[in-house]
């Protein structure tokens, strides 16, 4: 038997409240993005590794967007004839963060723009529910960021919910 690499596309779009940053007031962000994942047909169908590129918007309770590329794995459960279910692992992450923030330096209000750039291995555990509505075709939901290895919570439990629709290339 030959390999047979099977390339998906997921693009998405939902709501987070950043779990991993300090949001006082646990604010709710819009995101957006896209996910390529690889699987490889004829070893093992069920697991996939994954890029996924998002974008995480602006509100006005907090001045902080983020864009991330990660990589990260998944094995799927078969459930029902179509229906799928999925827990998934961040291994890496590359963000891009903008953000200006008020701080007190010596009695004296400061604001402060940031512009970073962060790589982290967090570990960062999710799950997520695939329907099939064609052959090729799954409407996707997720529940991202549940919790993670290797960064803090800050005091919110995750609300990381993305909607999206996966197909194959």
């Amino acid at each position: 038997d030959t390999s047979r690499v099977e390339f998906w596309l997921l693009p998405f779009a939902g709501l987070t409240n950043n779990p991993f940053i300090s949001n006082t007031t646990n604010s709710i962000f819009g995101q957006f993005g896209a996910e390529i994942e690889l699987r490889e047909r004829n070893i093992s169908p069920r697991s996939a590794v994954y890029m996924k590129a998002r974008h995480v918007l602006s509100n006005d309770d907090l001045d902080y967007s983020t864009t991330e590329i990660s990589l990260g794995y998944r094995y799927r459960f078969k459930i029902s004839e179509k229906i799928y279910v999925f827990p998934d692992v961040k291994f890496a992450t590359l963000n891009f963060v903008d953000a200006t923030v008020t701080v007190i330096e010596d009695g004296e209000v400061v604001i402060l723009d940031i512009n970073d750039t962060n790589f982290d291995v967090p570990f960062i555990f999710g799950i997520g529910f695939d329907f099939q509505v064609f052959e090729n075709g799954f409407i996707t939901f997720n529940y991202n960021e549940i919790v993670a290895a290797n960064l803090d919570n800050r005091g919110n439990f995750s609300t990381n919910f993305t909607l999206g629709y996966r197909f194959q290339l």
